[in-house]
Parts: structure tokens; sequence; C-alpha cells
């Protein structure tokens, strides 16, 4: 499990039918924090920060076009693996590069 703590500041996050400037809060693989504004600094200290320009973020959101194989070919990915933060991490290098890792089947 990654123990890694990720703070994504200066996104407009859409969360519960509004949207503000704000930050997120990444720790293992859990949401720790979702706030409005800028993060107090002492939320930096040991963490990987991420400036997302004002691009859109939002948390707990899965990416529905993900392909679950559950049932019938979890041999290839299953419901617990797609929704991992790794997973996620992975789509949005594939994002920003423009290049596809996937292994397509």
């Amino acid at each position: 499990m990654d123990e890694r703590k990720i703070l994504i500041h200066n996104a407009t996050i859409v969360n519960e039918g509004e949207s503000y400037l704000g930050y997120v809060v990444v720790d293992g693989e859990f949401i720790a924090a979702v706030g409005r504004g800028e993060p107090d600094q002492s939320l930096f200290d040991g963490a990987e920060a991420i400036d997302a320009k004002q691009h859109l973020l939002l948390p707990g959101v899965i990416d529905t076009h993900v392909h679950f194989r559950d049932p019938g070919l979890t041999h290839k990915a299953d419901m617990r693996c797609r929704c991992r933060r790794r997973h996620f991490i992975h789509r949005h290098a594939e994002y920003k590069t423009g290049h596809s890792h996937c292994r397509r089947t």
C-alpha cells in the first residue's frame, strides 16, 4: 500500500453540488481532507505538492470509463484493483503525456 501524502492545491473543487477554489489532501489511499482556499502551510510538510492550476478536481469520483471486469474476467482486472489510487495515477499520467500505457484487451 502506498503511504505517500499528496497535497493537490489551487484546484477548482467540484463537490456536493458546488464548486470553489481549494485543495485535497490524499494520505496513502484515502482522502484525508478537502478544504476551501489556500491550504495551511503545515499541510505542505512531508507532502508531495501538486499545483492543479485551477483545473477541476472531483474528490471521491471514480473514472466511469474504467473497464471493471466483474463478473467473469477478473483474471484481467477486478473492481478492487481498478478503484485503487495507483490506477488513477496511471490514468493521470496517460492524460498528461497523451500516451496510453494500458494493455488493450
